[in-house]
């Protein structure tokens, strides 16, 4: 039953991520995720519950030790960015609302929350050089370049040759490269050698691969 679940649990995640509802980060954390997590002797977390209904664990909070339920609070919090229980108490409000700012009460229904914060759309001088950093990928000749010193150093005439290439337009594009900070060198002699330079660029790569050949 429980290999059924998680096979199940797997084509979930893998579903979502394919329709874009979880980026790869986010299924990355939930595979690395064991799906019940045990607290001790006194609590089992449904780590996977919100693959499955939508929504992370409630913590059903009426008659938990105050120990505990700070300690599930924060874990929880600590996984998923949000928390949501149920029939808390004022006293347990007190308990962590120093400890996790932005956490909420309500007397009422006695409820209490932490709820994830809007992603903040960057500043628009950010989104600008953003924009200029794909303007770069946006030329045949550089693409070519990078795949090619993507998994290796590489120098003008190495290029220029797996490229069927001018050496001299070769240099020019490794030059705009540079100036953005897609492209690091190695001296060893009067030889340069080039490659990508991190491998933020070589994800970025692969990433737009992936989407054009989906």
């Amino acid at each position: 039953m429980l290999l059924g679940g998680a096979v199940l649990e797997t084509r979930e995640i893998l579903t979502r991520f394919k329709n874009g509802e979880l980026s790869m980060e986010e299924a990355e954390h939930y595979f690395r995720k064991e799906p019940f997590e045990e607290m001790d002797d006194y609590a089992k977390l449904d780590s996977h519950r919100e693959i499955r209904s939508g929504f992370p664990e409630v913590i059903f909070c009426s008659g938990k030790a105050d120990q505990h339920f700070v300690h599930i609070f924060k874990k929880l919090y600590e996984d998923n960015g949000e928390v949501f229980g149920t029939r808390a108490s004022r006293h347990q409000y007190e308990l962590v609302k120093d400890l996790l700012p932005g956490v909420e009460y309500d007397e009422l229904s006695h409820i209490i929350k932490i709820e994830k914060k809007e992603k903040e759309i960057p500043d628009l001088e950010v989104l600008f050089d953003l924009a200029d950093l794909f303007k770069v990928f946006g030329d045949s000749t550089r693409i070519r370049i990078m795949f090619a010193i993507s998994d290796n150093e590489m120098s003008v005439l190495s290029i220029a040759e797996a490229l069927n290439m001018e050496q001299s337009t070769i240099s020019h594009q490794l030059r705009v490269l540079r100036q953005n900070k897609l492209v690091r060198v190695r001296r060893e002699g009067k030889q340069i050698y080039y490659t990508l330079d991190d491998d933020h660029v070589k994800k970025i790569i692969e990433m737009g691969l992936d989407h054009v050949l989906e």
